[in-house]
């Protein structure tokens, strides 16, 4: 009975020791879950709070690779911007200031400008003394395309020495409306040479000639003229003549020209303005208060000359000249003599 005590005490230890071993065991399963799960809790709430970190930072554009990327693209896009505005601008003010700067660095002395000098009335003796002035006729022949040309010329009998003057003139017109007006008159009163002329085919005396280069025709004009550089007048359909003579090399034309008077003139609207932009001769540009036509399309056309200056005859209409020609011969005189001023200066 003892044995079966102690076998039965034996069997209740043991059973002890097991249960205990098996409630240790499942304390132990406990307490790995638990780390375990405490572990897992850790890592993410690390997860979320990198996340939210890296959101935060991308946000910011610091460390985050797409956030750098964004702002890397967004300032090169902002710089390629700033470039691209940047040479525009610097285009358009090169084109609408090309005549001005090249002159400028070549020291050019064309572009002191002939509009400082005071305008001033017309002197009376002058006025009163041109009244004398006796002109004659005579034709210059030159060669053109292969072509003789005849153009009938009027001219004082005493011609001064001052800049010449060149006196084309417009349609139905001809060289004797500059005699009858009293420019041709006055002019030589100011010590300049002088010259009216007929154009081929006009109505005047110049016999009409075949097909021809009009820019072409003045060229020759001035050669057989035997003079340099005259300030050359032309009104309406003289523009024809003109335009193609002064565009047909325009950054050049200054050694050609000391000045040009365009009144309402015909021709310009065929050529850009970056064309006139190279033109540095003086020029006056002259239209009629009531010459809404040709008048203000001349004027529009050439103000983009760097030397221009456009004055308006009061009353006039499109033959501004002989509509008004008190005004018309105020404005030549102080033309002319700013021009003979500017060659002093310089």
């Amino acid at each position: 009975m003892n044995e079966e005590v102690d076998k039965t005490e034996v069997s209740a230890e043991q059973g002890g020791s097991v249960r205990k071993r098996v409630v240790e065991k499942e304390d132990s399963k406990d307490t790995a879950a638990h780390s375990k799960a405490n572990e897992k809790e850790k890592d993410e709430a690390l997860d979320k709070k990198n996340d939210d970190s890296d959101d935060e930072k991308g946000k910011n554009g610091t460390n985050s690779t797409s956030g750098v990327w964004n702002a890397r693209w967004h300032k090169g896009l902002i710089f390629t911007l700033a470039c691209v505005v940047c040479s525009s601008s610097l285009i358009v003010y090169l084109i609408y200031n090309y005549s001005s700067i090249v002159a400028r660095h070549r020291k050019n002395p064309l572009m002191m400008s002939w509009k400082d000098f005071e305008m001033i009335d017309l002197p009376a003796e002058m006025i009163a003394k041109s009244k004398n002035v006796k002109i004659h006729t005579r034709t210059v022949d030159f060669k053109l395309d292969g072509q003789d040309v005849k153009t009938f010329v009027r001219e004082p009998e005493q011609q001064g020495d001052k800049t010449a003057v060149l006196l084309l003139h417009g349609n139905a017109f001809s060289s004797e409306n500059w005699q009858k007006i009293g420019t041709i008159q006055l002019v030589a009163t100011f010590g300049h040479r002088v010259f009216a002329v007929d154009v081929p085919g006009s109505y005047g005396n110049s016999p009409a000639i075949g097909k021809y280069d009009k820019g072409s025709y003045v060229e020759k004009l001035i050669e057989a003229l035997g003079i340099t550089r005259p300030i050359l007048v032309a009104p309406s359909m003289a523009g024809s003549f003109a335009m193609p003579f002064i565009l047909k090399s325009p950054e050049n034309v200054h050694l050609k020209l000391s000045g040009f008077v365009p009144i309402a003139i015909v021709g310009t609207e065929y050529k850009k303005h970056f064309f006139y932009q190279k033109v540095l001769v003086p020029t006056m540009i002259i239209r009629g208060e009531n010459d809404h036509d040709l008048g203000e399309q001349c004027q529009g056309n050439l103000q983009m000359m760097p030397q221009h200056e456009t004055f308006v005859i009061k009353s006039a209409g499109h033959a501004a000249y002989i509509d008004v020609p008190d005004d018309w011969h105020r404005l030549l005189f102080n033309f002319m003599f700013a021009i003979e001023k500017r060659k002093l200066s310089t």
